[in-house]
């Protein structure tokens, strides 16, 4: 296509559209400029919201770490307790296992009509019979035999009759 506009006109519609190019141009890189602009607010919008799940996570996380380290104290507070009771039941001496020694030790002539324990100092207090002499005598020597028997005393009636000797024998176990 041949144009035969005048030279000047020719120079004005060159300019225009040189105009018009920089101008879309320009709009270009401004919609570029307000595209990226919005982007960077809702990165920044997301970030924001982002840092403030992990913030209450955190927290979240703080307090549960407090309740656990307050059930920790509680149960470091209730192990102490049982072990104090634990170690007290484990210093006393059971009944049984003192009636157990005692079985083993009283001769068949014996027989305990009266029996006491006093768990603080490990005092036993008992009194029975014996049908004879003989069967007193073996029960003091094996009283006083015993390793975890101390402070024996076996109180012995003024008058002992021929046979059901009443004695009383009082002493301490050893722990």
């Amino acid at each position: 296509m041949i144009n035969l506009l005048p030279p000047q006109y020719k120079q004005k519609i060159r300019e225009a559209k040189k105009i018009r190019i920089a101008f879309n141009f320009g709009l270009f890189v401004i919609v570029c400029l307000i595209i990226f602009w919005l982007s960077l607010v809702l990165i920044n919008s997301r970030i924001g919201d982002m840092k403030e799940s992990q913030i209450f996570l955190v927290n979240s996380e703080k307090t549960k770490i407090k309740q656990l380290d307050e059930i920790k104290a509680k149960i470091n507070t209730i192990n102490g307790m049982i072990s104090e009771i634990n170690n007290f039941y484990n210093s006393q001496m059971a009944v049984s296992d003192i009636l157990i020694q005692l079985s083993n030790v009283l001769n068949r002539e014996a027989e305990l009509n009266n029996f006491s324990f006093n768990k603080v100092d490990g005092k036993v207090v008992m009194s029975g019979t014996v049908k004879t002499l003989k069967g007193l005598n073996d029960l003091k020597d094996i009283l006083n035999s015993q390793n975890n028997f101390r402070n024996v005393n076996l109180v012995i009636p003024s008058y002992i009759p021929k046979e059901d000797i009443s004695f009383k024998a009082d002493f301490f176990i050893q722990k």
